[in-house]
């Protein structure tokens, strides 16, 4: 198998739009534009599209970044604002927030003035973060093992909001570099299914899946086993 290129933030924020247009039509997946369905549609510029799935209400966001400087990924909004500031122009929204999310501070707290000298100390991953304002929960979904040398930023992000916080790791990614497809599938999954339930058993080791190309031309063609509802049951519906 060839060795995948890692995703771009660009790609990732693509594919979700092209997963909006192809997929807006599917029976129980309704698409928002406006404030249909008694929903109040927020207007922010980190936010990509809305959808409801069987009454349940997702926010798409762009990737954001768990660095809380601004100058480690300066293009990318830093979660716990994301999160904070949707939270306070709508305080009583029910709402799941759906946020890809990159991964970019220094293993081991190690200073940002060092990663020039040795790039491996910064950690370069992206995750799926799931934020279910309802039920006042954070859920982290990461298709690596855990690192005890990565300091996870969102447990102090849940504390402050005073919510639940879960981590799951799948550890079905074998490279080092798969981590957006990863994503891109569990966020896939989740709006078809409407759970987190199939997410321990997606893998995309397959020579369907060996280029960011040959990903990108047939990312609608993932074996639907993998979107069965199946193993332990992870739903936050």
């Amino acid at each position: 198998m060839q060795t995948r290129t890692r995703f771009e933030p660009s790609d990732l924020n693509s594919m979700l739009d092209r997963f909006k247009n192809k997929y807006a039509c599917e029976e129980g997946f309704i698409s928002v534009d406006s404030g249909e369905h008694g929903l109040i549609i927020p207007q922010h510029p980190y936010i990509k599209w809305h959808c409801v799935h069987n009454d349940r209400h997702f926010v798409i966001c762009k990737l954001a970044k768990d660095a809380q400087s601004k100058t480690n990924e300066a293009y990318l909004p830093y979660i716990g604002e994301l999160i904070q500031n949707y939270k306070n122009q709508y305080p009583d929204s029910k709402a799941t927030l759906v946020v890809p999310m990159r991964q970019c501070r220094g293993y081991a707290k190690v200073p940002a003035t060092l990663w020039s000298v040795a790039p491996l100390l910064q950690c370069q991953h992206v995750v799926l973060v799931e934020v279910n304002l309802a039920r006042r929960h954070i859920a982290l979904h990461n298709s690596q093992t855990s690192s005890y040398t990565y300091p996870d930023k969102l447990v102090a992000i849940a504390n402050s909001l005073d919510f639940k916080y879960d981590a799951y790791y799948y550890e079905t990614q074998k490279d080092s570099s798969s981590c957006g497809y990863y994503v891109w599938a569990y966020i896939r999954s989740l709006l078809r299914t409407g759970t987190t339930d199939a997410f321990p058993n997606i893998s995309l080791d397959d020579e369907l899946y060996d280029s960011k190309k040959t990903f990108v031309a047939h990312w609608d063609e993932v074996d639907e086993q993998h979107l069965a509802s199946s193993g332990q049951a992870r739903s936050l519906q």
